[in-house]
């Protein structure tokens, strides 16, 4: 062990916050198990349950180097709460750890989550885990408060490489109800490709390498980075052996596939994962009635929601004054809020560097250093540790100026990939 690291392990992460009532009858249960069908159900039937949180995707990310170690609160043999925390080796000091929409406190405070942030600190301390990104799925004001008296601050930089809202389609009313929440253009441009000769359906596995190659189409014509082949091919392996990946498709007269998308159906909400377009066809509007299939798939099978992953913050309170985006990165949240969803603002990505001298050094000076040409390095490598993100390019959100609008807007990077 280098002299550095020595002198970094001596010191411990903070201690459980004294303010917290010890919590009566809660018991604290750790896991670094990659299976564990008990949390995903668990997971999968909390209110704030998002698939970041899933075992799938610590299996997945598990291929890119991260560890997984996993906490659970409960009581009387029932789960109240837990976190998922994805863990990945920093050069000779320790460990980056993070917990993507999490944790899963749906429902409860005080106590429970108080033993839950505690337990998530000592579990840091047993990971070597110098350096903390928590990411909750939706704004709790009792959990940010309950974190920023731990120590935890607003991370302003991972925070503008994510999504700030989401919107989300209820699926529950009837389906001309669905329709006739929709803006007029949107509904239009879905039965333009019902009546225009288009054709949606359904995917197999074997569609599969149709969607890469659009998404090879998409990624060419649109100057973006995506993920290789074999990243792609990991997630649809993980996803779909666990039951949490569809695709959709929308093919032309021919038979030839126009669009596709990567959907993720997981607790009481369908998520659009990722979406590739070939760029043709465009005047035939295949994305909207892509949409639409998915919608009516999730909806036949009694899911709840379709959520779109990722808008901009200030569309869903600005459209109405402005009468429609006036930013080209503004285009595909336009798109999106076209469905008749609700927009959602999720909280703020939250970091604590938990030994005391580098907080200190993380908060005082390396602010004034960030000119420096090695700190920038640093400070990108972390980052892209923790935000090499889904994507949801622009390229797939939609036909049209949506489409040809987005390649520079936020949905090139929106989940953790490598």
């Amino acid at each position: 062990m280098t002299p550095m690291g020595s002198a970094i392990r001596r010191w411990s992460p903070l201690a459980p916050d004294k303010q917290a009532k010890p919590a009566t009858g809660v018991r604290v249960h750790r896991s670094n198990r990659l299976a564990d069908p008990a949390w995903d159900a668990f997971v999968a039937g909390a209110e704030d349950g998002h698939y970041a949180q899933s075992t799938a995707w610590a299996s997945f990310k598990a291929m890119a180097g991260w560890r997984v170690a996993r906490l659970e609160v409960g009581r009387d043999g029932a789960p109240l709460a837990g976190a998922q925390m994805l863990i990945r080796p920093l050069p000779l000091v320790g460990s980056i750890g993070y917990v993507p929409e999490g944790p899963v406190v749906a429902g409860h405070s005080g106590e429970v989550v108080d033993a839950l942030l505690d337990g998530l600190l000592q579990l840091c301390r047993g990971e070597r885990v110098l350096y903390l990104v928590v990411k909750p799925a939706r704004v709790n004001p009792d959990l940010a408060a309950q974190l920023e008296r731990r120590g935890f601050r607003n991370n302003a930089r991972f925070t503008a490489s994510a999504s700030a809202a989401t919107v989300r389609v209820d699926l529950t009313p009837a389906r001309d109800q669905m329709l006739a929440r929709m803006r007029k253009s949107t509904r239009a441009n879905i039965r333009r490709g019902l009546s225009r000769g288009l054709r949606a359906r359904e995917g197999t596995a074997e569609d599969f390498d149709t969607y890469l190659q659009l998404e090879a189409m998409a990624a060419k014509r649109k100057g973006f980075h995506t993920m290789t082949g074999s990243r792609h091919k990991q997630l649809w392996k993980v996803f779909s052996e666990a039951g949490l990946a569809k695709i959709f498709l929308v093919e032309d007269d021919d038979g030839e596939a126009v669009s596709a998308q990567l959907a993720v159906p997981f607790g009481r909400t369908m998520y659009t994962m990722l979406m590739a377009w070939s760029g043709e066809h465009s005047s035939r509007k295949p994305n909207e009635l892509l949409e639409w299939t998915a919608m009516m798939w999730a909806k036949e099978r009694g899911y709840r929601h379709y959520d779109f992953e990722g808008v901009e913050s200030d569309v869903g309170s600005t459209r109405a004054a402005r009468g429609g985006a006036d930013r080209p990165d503004q285009y595909v949240s336009d798109y999106k809020l076209g469905f008749g969803g609700e927009v959602i603002h999720t909280s703020a990505a939250v970091d604590l560097m938990l030994n005391p001298v580098l907080r200190w050094g993380y908060r005082s000076v390396l602010p004034r250093l960030e000119r420096l040409t090695a700190v920038r390095r640093l400070e990108k490598w972390v980052t892209r540790s923790l935000s090499e993100q889904r994507q949801r390019h622009g390229g797939t959100a939609g036909s049209g100026p949506v489409a040809e609008a987005s390649s520079g807007a936020k949905r090139r990077w929106t989940r953790w990939w490598t």
